[in-house]
This record gives structure tokens, C-alpha cells and sequence, in this order.
């Protein structure tokens, strides 16, 4: 791949083999353990336990929670549909939202529910790709050399993937570095006091040995004092 260009696949361009699945008896399984080290192999019965995981009940959110899901089923209802049925739906919907009443709530409700639903499949999905990371590809031809033939191995691209993490972290931190010129000037020199003021990010979140959860984050954050920083002209 030539420098500023995209990559010419990503996983939405392979149809993979489904490795994660049930076994006869009802337990999980993942073929072709043999080819997976014991650290991925739990990474992927996690993911695969958490999509079987009961969705939460509404009811059960906490009120603040509540009123968040809330929040965003508006801005889902704000967002314009390219279909032109779609939109004509939407716009419905909205207007129903906006009434208030027995049917909104329904309607929410049933939104909620799509997304929960959403969010399960998504881990297997997820699971199953990183399954999949090292162990499948496609061929390719060489836009250069149309003779050359090669294979492009498949990359699930989960950030905590020991194999793309490590590259998904490359890429940022080469494309952010590119910044340090525009910071740079902003900074004061020794012995002044600038303008500008650069805050640090404090994050003092305990460490639970795995992924937390968008509203274990927010009760961590208030309960250990997270500080959020910005840059203030």
C-alpha cells in the first residue's frame, strides 16, 4: 500500500467461516484450537459468553441511564434516512415522539429492544472475526504486476487484538504525530506564561481486568474523581 492511501480491503470485504459456534451438547466451541494461543482463545469465549448474556431491562437502568437512552433515541429519531421511505417513517415517528403518550413509549420501547438485540449480535460478529484474525485471506492481484498473485491475510481489527492493536495504535499515533507542529508553537517557553493552557487527562478509574461497560465508566468517573482536560485560548 502507497503512503496516503487507504487499505484496499477490511473485513467487510471477506465472507468468513463461522469458528465460533455451539457444540453438540450445547457448549461453545471454536474450531481450529490448535492454531489459537490460550489468551486469544479467552478473548474470544468472553466475547461469545457476553453476547449469550441476558439484554438488561429497562426498567432495571438507573434513572440517569434512563434518561440518557432517552436522549439518544431522540437524536436517532433527528437523523435523516437516505431512503425516501425511510425518512416518511421517521418523520412519524417523531411526530408520534413529540405527542408523547402510550404509542411513543411503545415505540421507544421497541427501539430499545432493536438496539440490545443489535448489541448481542455484534460481540459474536466480533468473536467470530477475531477467531478469524491471522487465520484466513484472499487473493489478490498486484495492480503493478498483473502477474504477481498473492494472499492478503484477513485482520480483525479489535483494538485489544495482540496483532492489530498493535498496528491499530501505529497508525494513530503516526497520523496524530503529525500535529506536534501545530502544538508545538502553542507551548510557552521556559520562563513565560502563555495564553494558552494545556490541561492533562486524569483518569483515575480502577482497574477491573477487562472491558468496563459505558455506565461503569460514568459511575467510576464521578465516584473516583475523573478530571477531563482542554485546550483554552
Amino acid at each position: 500500500m502507497r503512503p496516503g492511501q487507504k487499505p484496499l480491503l477490511s473485513g467487510r470485504d471477506f465472507v468468513l467461516p463461522e469458528l465460533v459456534h455451539h457444540a453438540d451438547n450445547g457448549d461453545l466451541s471454536v474450531s481450529v484450537v490448535d492454531s489459537i494461543d490460550e489468551v486469544k482463545l479467552q478473548q474470544i469465549f468472553r466475547l461469545a459468553e457476553q453476547s449469550e448474556e441476558p439484554p438488561p431491562k429497562f426498567e432495571d437502568l438507573p434513572h440517569t441511564e434512563m434518561q440518557l437512552e432517552r436522549r439518544r433515541y431522540v437524536d436517532y429519531l433527528k437523523r435523516v434516512p437516505r431512503k425516501e421511505a425511510d425518512r416518511i417513517a421517521r418523520a412519524e415517528e417523531f411526530a408520534i415522539w413529540q405527542m408523547a403518550g402510550p404509542d411513543a413509549e411503545s415505540n421507544f420501547r421497541l427501539w430499545w429492544d432493536r438496539k440490545q438485540t443489535r448489541k448481542k449480535n455484534a460481540l459474536m460478529r466480533k468473536a467470530n472475526r477475531l477467531a478469524n484474525c491471522g487465520m484466513c485471506g484472499r487473493r489478490m492481484d498486484c495492480r503493478d504486476h498483473p502477474d504477481h498473485v498473492f494472499y492478503e491475510e484477513f485482520g480483525c481489527g479489535t483494538r485489544y487484538c495482540r496483532g492489530c492493536g498493535e498496528r491499530i495504535f501505529a497508525s494513530l499515533f503516526g497520523k496524530y504525530i503529525g500535529l506536534w507542529p501545530t502544538v508545538q508553537p502553542l507551548l510557552p517557553q521556559n520562563g513565560f506564561r502563555s495564553k494558552v493552557v494545556i490541561a492533562a487527562l486524569d483518569f483515575t478509574a480502577v482497574n477491573i481486568h477487562r472491558m468496563p461497560k459505558p455506565e461503569e465508566i460514568r459511575v467510576r468517573s464521578v465516584a473516583h474523581g475523573t478530571r477531563y482536560g482542554c485546550l483554552i485560548r
